[in-house]
């Protein structure tokens, strides 16, 4: 049996904004450019979906057409402090707040970064994105009660989200409880047949069968 740690969003993703300034060939030295991810990052974050270390500045491996590990780190730590700093005097400030816990994540400072999101869900306790992405980050750092308890919310809130019901079910196989994690897959898998959760719930039951 092999079961795969799939935790799915469904367009509610951690994106990674790192401030990568890239000096533009053609400008001046003052001239520069932002390069902005809307995608699912390769970063450490998402290492378990990859099977591989990240390729990114932070680790020394910048792509061979972008900036060097030299001109990213200064800029990522610039734009960090800033966003504290900011952030201090905005705690309220919730797009403020999730661009400084996504830098904190993607260099690893995951404390700081649930932190931030604690700070948060104080400012906008009913927010499902918000609750969604530190359910998602203490995940990743194994802390299952605590992610388990942001899903909770969440289902609170929305009995009827699937994505929620299905990383429940994850989450609660990740602590050993596979009888509720199976109940919950079936659940969802019979109310949402042809949904992205319910095929990967139908493919969790298959696989502990095996």
């Amino acid at each position: 049996m092999k079961i795969k740690s799939i935790y799915i969003y469904l367009g509610i993703f951690i994106v990674i904004v790192l401030a990568i300034v890239l000096m533009d060939k053609s400008s001046t030295e003052s001239e520069t450019k932002t390069v902005v991810t809307t995608e699912m990052p390769n970063d450490a974050i998402h290492q378990g979906a990859r099977g591989k270390m990240p390729n990114d500045a932070i680790h020394g491996k910048a792509n061979q057409n972008g900036p060097s590990k030299a001109d990213v780190l200064p800029q990522y730590y610039k734009r960090l402090d800033s966003l504290a700093t900011a952030f201090a005097s905005n705690p309220a400030d919730t797009a403020l707040g999730l661009e400084y816990a996504h830098y904190l994540a993607a260099g690893h400072q995951m404390d700081k970064a649930l932190s931030v999101y604690d700070k948060l869900l104080k400012a906008a306790p009913n927010s499902k994105s918000i609750l969604m992405e530190a359910s998602y980050l203490s995940f990743q750092e194994k802390n299952f009660d605590k992610s388990q308890s942001f899903i909770e919310k969440i289902i609170q809130l929305d009995p009827n989200d699937m994505n929620a019901r299905y990383n429940k079910g994850l989450i609660l196989f990740f602590k050993k409880d596979t009888v509720n994690a199976v109940k919950i897959w079936k659940d969802v898998a019979r109310k949402s047949p042809k949904s992205e959760e319910g095929k990967l719930s139908a493919n969790m039951i298959k696989e502990l069968k095996k």
